[in-house]
Order: structure tokens, then sequence, then C-alpha cells
């Protein structure tokens, strides 16, 4: 699915996440991780709590846009909750929580 740039580049995305000082911290959810169908590269993380974390989302947007700068690769951090039995993922758009499907 991913060519050896782009697993090189999401190693990167990875270190820049385990390297934030979110507490929980953010499991990634390696197996989940997907083409979107404009291209980018979906990353899935998982977090604890009832709503996901707007400044998470806020964060990971901007390394993200350092990443796609440096490498050429985009990618988009989504969040899943917990305890969530749909799975569904969210992305902040702008102004409001969007799921992805």
């Amino acid at each position: 699915m991913l060519d050896q740039h782009e697993r090189l580049a999401l190693g990167q995305l990875f270190q820049i996440l385990e390297g934030e000082p979110f507490e929980p911290k953010p499991l990634l959810d390696e197996q989940a991780i997907y083409r979107g169908p404009d291209g980018q590269i979906i990353v899935p993380v998982v977090i604890k709590g009832s709503q996901p974390s707007l400044s998470l989302a806020l964060l990971m947007a901007h390394k993200a846009e350092q990443l796609y700068k440096q490498t050429g690769c985009r990618f988009m951090v989504t969040q899943r909750l917990e305890h969530d039995t749909d799975k569904k993922q969210f992305v902040w758009a702008h102004d409001t929580w969007e799921t992805i499907h």
C-alpha cells in the first residue's frame, strides 16, 4: 500500500507523535492506516476519553503540514475514541468535527 518513501515519512510522523507531551499518549492504530480517496494517508490514533481532543487535532494537522513540506507525503491524523464500538474516526475541519469513514 505505501511505498518506501511514504513508510519513512510515516515513521517520522510516529516519532513526532511520540515526542508530544500528551497524557495519556494517543495510541497509533497501525493496522488501520489506509489511503483516502484523494490520496492522503489516513493515520488513525486511539485516544482515551469521551470526545476527540481539539488540541491534539490542531497540533497534528500542523505537524502533518510540516511533514508534507519536507517529504511530499500528505497525512491526515484521525482520532478514534477508545471505547467507541462503532470505531468512528474524527477529524477537525476548521470549525467542527467531521466523521471519516
